[in-house]
């Protein structure tokens, strides 16, 4: 199979307008983000190159100093989070490694991950929140629904903290992919995965209606928007939708759209620019 090819952005800019331009960034759904100290540097597929993606950019281009864009392969883009990926220390009981990283720690909860193209691998800031909001709560005999699981990382600490059932899904091939072989390295055998799109009606085909004690949504601010209505229908009667992938900015958009839905923002986490939500039924 030829490997599929990704761009990469590379952006030049003062520091008072990083927030703006990662803001951008979100809105055109890249793959990655890494912060240089010249600026930033953005990762995509090539097919998400669409009207909208391009206004975007152009607007990055305003308030940039120079914005380049080079093709990158993905043995490329592989072996480039590789040789950047560090341990992702949670907080005292849970860290992120991958394979090739060695050393023995006493973190109760040690998640083995293999850094590919697939999101999550704990060093982003919504990811690391919800990772670290689990590993605070008593997950024990509770169903979990991990919806945009990427590589399968906030499913795998569910099944260490003894969750009862699992089940992940994303959009994209490459994290059906990514997500069985983490399953793998990890020794799990009994979390499924779904291919499908939240947004769409044959989510919940996938789906047991009215089921998932939490029910996990690290995606972006568009999707869960559009898809409000299937994250609630497979909630069971008290249960919590554990939401990021969006800005302080974002919240009071979500949170009127959830109360169409009957559900209440009950906590709210930041980390750096990024929250996380927690919504319970009202």
């Amino acid at each position: 199979m030829a490997h599929q090819l990704y761009n990469s952005i590379h952006i030049r800019l003062k520091k008072h307008a990083i927030d703006i331009c990662s803001m951008l960034l979100d809105n055109m759904n890249v793959d990655g983000i890494q912060e240089e100290e010249w600026g930033l540097i953005a990762y995509f597929k090539q097919n998400k190159i669409n009207e909208d993606f391009q206004i975007s950019l152009d607007k990055i281009r305003a308030i940039a100093e120079s914005v380049e864009i080079q093709e990158v392969p993905n043995e490329n883009w592989n072996q480039l989070w590789e040789s950047n990926y560090d341990i992702a220390i949670i907080n005292e009981r849970t860290i992120i490694k991958a394979p090739f990283h060695k050393k023995n720690f006493q973190h109760i909860y040690q998640i083995i991950i293999n850094p590919q193209m697939a999101f999550g691998t704990g060093h982003h800031e919504t990811t690391h929140m919800l990772l670290d909001i689990l590993s605070s709560m008593e997950l024990k005999d509770l169903k979990i629904a991990d919806i945009g699981c990427g590589t399968g990382v906030l499913s795998i600490l569910a099944h260490l903290k003894q969750a009862k059932e699992i089940i992940g899904s994303d959009y994209d091939p490459l994290c059906q992919t990514s997500f069985h072989e983490n399953m793998q390295l990890n020794n799990i055998t009994n979390i499924p995965f779904f291919l499908s799109d939240v947004t769409n009606p044959s989510f919940l085909e996938n789906f047991k209606k009215d089921s998932y004690d939490i029910v996990l949504a690290n995606i972006n601010r568009n999707i869960i928007l559009n898809g409000i209505h299937n994250l609630e229908a497979i909630c069971a009667r008290k249960s919590c939708i554990l939401s990021s992938g969006y800005y302080l900015k974002d919240v009071a958009i979500i949170e009127t759209a959830m109360s169409k839905f009957g559900l209440e923002n009950a906590e709210t986490f930041m980390r750096g620019n990024w929250c996380a939500n927690r919504f319970v039924r009202a």
